[in-house]
Order: C-alpha cells, then structure tokens, then sequence
C-alpha cells in the first residue's frame, strides 16, 4: 500500500512538473522563433554598417562625364550595388590647366537606403594630358572631398581619378562633346561623427557701448551611436571695428557641448553690423564645422541737441 501511494505520488509529482516544463518549451519555441525572425530583420538591416566598419574603403569605376567634373559613378561590394556623382562650375578655356573649388558630390554607398548630398566639398584639379582623335583634348581630372553619410552620421572620404575628353570650341566654358575615357572612384568610411554648428548672440540687437553673450553649441549627426564633441570654439567678427570679443575662444562643455563669449562693442564706432563666425575645430571623434549669425549694433542718440 505504502509503495502504491510512493508511486501515485511520483505520477501527480512527475505530471505536475513535466506539464509545466512542456508547456514552457513550447511557449519557450515560439519566442525563439520570434526572436529569430526579429534578428534577421534587424540583421539585414543593419548588414551595410557592419560591412562598412568591418570593410570602410569601396571602390567604384566611372560609367559617364557630361563635363569636366560632372561625372557618375557606379559602386559594387559584398552588400549590393550604389552610386555616386560629381558636378560643379570649372572656369577656363580648353586647353587650360584647371583648379575647381567647391563641387557637390552624391553618394549612395551599398547597403544604404539614403542618398547623402553635399555642396562645397569637391576640389581639385584638371591637368591637359594629351589629345586623342576619338576624344579630342583629354583632361586628367583629380578630385577629393569629405561628406557627412546622411545614413549613419558618419564621415566618408572620397577621391577621384578620371580621363575625360572634350571636343569642340575654346573658348570661356568651352566644350560640345564629353568623352569619358577612364575613371575610377574611391570613398572610405572614416571612425569620426560629422557634426553641426550653431551660434547665436543675446540679445541681437545693442546699444553702441553694450555687450551680447554670443553662445556656440556643436551637436553629433551620428543619431545611433553619437557622444558629446569636444574641443575648441573660436570666434570671430566681419566687422572689427565695431566691437571684440572677451576672449576669442571657448572650451566646449563636456556635457553639453556649448560654450559662449561676451561681444563688447565699441562705444566710439557707432552703429552697425556684424557678421559674427563661430568655428569648431574637431576633436579626435568629431569632424569640425562652423556657423554664422548677425548682431547689430545700434548708433547712440545724440541728446545735445540744437539751440
């Protein structure tokens, strides 16, 4: 009888523990599979940054010029397939060597959803390097910019080399037909955040004599991983005779990212306007930039008055 009993038990014991285990692995099954459906999404979409910090540099060739400097180009790694362009205004006849300053570059790197603009970034050089009679005058074209990945915040790196031909007229802007010849693009992800710059004085408008509190604040565009740039804030002023700075420069607030200066105008000067320039210089994770806002400054009243 005793065993019996001994033996019910273990029965409603052993139920009673093995059900709830069962019951738990199912359960326990579905959330896996969930999880594991969850992380694959996460996981392609996170592929393009994985690949790009394990493999920053991407190589792609030139497909078309319709000018000097404007040129498409196509990508290709592990992660698929992007595209990226040059443009800009080059002065000059045919036949000159040229210097271009601040183009725009596009770029979609592989992987990415986003494609990522930039104005004033592409400089470089057009060197005559011979003739051909199928392209006419050839130019080899050397270029290189730095961009923010509007995708990830990260800054890319980027330098051109491309033979292109011109053919037809000389003169100013010269130039009918574009024939690329050869081309080849390089871009490579970098370890530091873009950044942005602001700045703005209080008040922004002063009496000829006062002062304004000119603040500077510099904000991480890398939304996923970003920390608080470091480093130095200068200042500057258009119009020097209007007024200066307590001092030229601010360390930025490790917490915050800000610092600020007192603008004391001159008293003798009188009324006017100044542009006022902050510049941050960048720190070992953080790319520099600059911004710039306006202060006027009111002329005293003149209370003497006239007999």
């Amino acid at each position: 009888m005793q065993q019996s009993n001994n033996a019910q038990c273990f029965y409603l014991v052993h139920v009673r523990l093995f059900c709830p285990i069962m019951a738990y692995l199912k359960l326990s099954s579905i959330l896996v599979a969930v999880v594991l459906v969850c992380s694959a999404t996460i996981f392609a979409a996170l592929m393009a940054s994985v690949y790009a910090a394990v493999n920053p540099t991407i190589n792609g060739k030139a497909t078309s010029c319709s000018g000097v400097i404007n040129c498409s180009f196509a990508l290709t790694n592990a992660s698929g397939t992007g595209s990226a362009s040059t443009s800009g205004f080059v002065g000059g006849y045919v036949g000159q060597n040229l210097t271009f300053y601040g183009g725009s570059v596009t770029f979609r790197l592989p992987g990415e959803l986003t494609t990522t603009y930039a104005s004033g970034v592409y400089n470089g050089k057009a060197l005559v390097s011979g003739f051909s009679s199928t392209a006419g005058t050839l130019y080899h074209v050397t270029g290189s910019f730095k961009a923010t990945d509007a995708n990830n915040g990260k800054i890319v790196s980027g330098s051109t080399n491309v033979v292109v031909g011109v053919k037809g007229h000389s003169g100013r802007g010269g130039g009918i037909y574009w024939t690329l010849v050869s081309g080849s693009i390089t871009l490579t992800q970098l370890n530091i955040d873009g950044t942005t710059t602001s700045v703005a004085c209080a008040p922004s408008t002063i009496a000829s004599g006062a002062s304004a509190t000119c603040s500077a604040a510099v904000t991480d565009l890398n939304k996923l991983s970003g920390t608080v740039p470091t480093g130095t804030v200068t200042f500057y002023a258009s119009n020097i005779g209007l007024g200066s700075f307590s001092k030229s420069s601010c360390g930025l607030s490790t917490t915050t990212g800000s610092c600020s200066v007192n603008f004391v105008s001159n008293a003798e000067y009188g009324g006017g306007t100044t542009s006022i320039y902050s510049s941050y210089s960048g720190d070992s994770l953080h790319s520099a930039s600059s911004a710039r806002t306006v202060l006027y400054v009111t002329a005293p009243i003149d209370s003497s008055g006239t007999d």
